[in-house]
């Protein structure tokens, strides 16, 4: 965290502190001082595998904390991404997206400059054909891209697809929901272990139609159906569709329910009923009523 506190920097006064120092010693990582940094960074190479790279993440993204010495590594991941070939900075990519995940004001705009740069550099590893049928690096670079993009929560947890559930919070009676997609089907459980199917209501999740996605919705949308991965860009009409609650009968769009469930400047969880729109609509309701809530969910999603 930066001396004297958050709180009391401008963002003018941080640009110039962080130009000026070049003792780490007055920068901190998860461990304390920061003087161990540059020998790390000077270790790098683009093989994942190494204690290097393990110590760097240990450090500089501690518990999906950020630190002084991890906003000062940006320059030098920056660096590493720009002179290796496109198929091989998927790690500077992915640290340095990670630290800036945070979503912390300041540092973005003293680093502004390295991050414009570093979402260029991720653009170009995503068109990079050793990405054609993998998902799982796809989907984690495509993150790291959105994350330097200021996407709020989908810079941070769009992989969580990956693993086909979100555990959210009703924005109604604050009872958790988890929203679950694909293998085991889309719906909406307050049981922990639907997994075995031995219990438990499962409600429907409701999609949003493709061809009404708009905006960011839209163009991620799009952009995955565009890369070859129809399977994922199905789960994300899903996200970008509606929940119902089975403990109160709610109508909630999912994604705001995703975004809630983290606060991106903490990480940690955040009181969902912030979203609360109005009062639960009753489970005795018309079918007419409940598709109307739906719909009505989706327009303001």
């Amino acid at each position: 965290m930066l001396p004297g506190g958050h709180d009391g920097w401008r963002i003018q006064s941080l640009a110039a502190w962080i130009s000026t120092v070049t003792d780490w010693s007055k920068l901190r990582h998860a461990y304390g001082t920061a003087e161990d940094i540059p020998d790390l960074l000077g270790q790098l190479g683009p093989d994942l595998l190494t204690q290097a790279w393990d110590d760097l993440w240990s450090r500089l993204y501690h518990q999906g904390a950020a630190y002084s010495a991890s906003y000062a590594a940006l320059p030098a991941l920056t660096q590493k991404a720009r002179e290796w070939p496109a198929c091989d900075r998927t790690g500077p990519l992915f640290l340095a997206g990670a630290i800036v995940s945070i979503g912390d004001r300041p540092y973005r705009q003293a680093y502004a400059a390295q991050i414009a740069e570093l979402a260029a550099l991720a653009e170009e590893s995503l068109l990079e054909p050793s990405l054609d049928g993998d998902l799982v690096a796809y989907v984690n670079l495509l993150q790291t891209l959105l994350a330097f993009e200021d996407a709020g929560v989908w810079g941070r947890h769009l992989d969580r697809l990956l693993a086909e559930e979100y555990e959210v919070w009703c924005p109604h009676c604050e009872t958790r929901n988890f929203i679950v997609f694909a293998r085991y089907g889309y719906f909406s459980t307050l049981d922990t272990m639907y997994m075995k199917g031995i219990g438990g209501e499962q409600l429907p999740l409701y999609p949003a139609d493709p061809d009404a996605l708009e905006g960011f919705q839209g163009r991620l949308h799009s952009r995955v159906l565009a890369a070859g991965h129809p399977d994922f860009a199905e789960k994300l009409t899903y996200v970008f569709g509606t929940a119902q609650c089975p403990a109160c009968a709610t109508l909630f769009p999912v994604d705001q329910a995703i975004s809630a469930r983290w606060d991106l400047s903490r990480g940690v969880p955040v009181k969902a009923r912030a979203l609360h729109r109005g009062p639960a609509r009753s489970r005795r309701g018309s079918r007419r009523a409940v598709r109307a809530g739906i719909a009505s969910a989706a327009s303001g999603s």
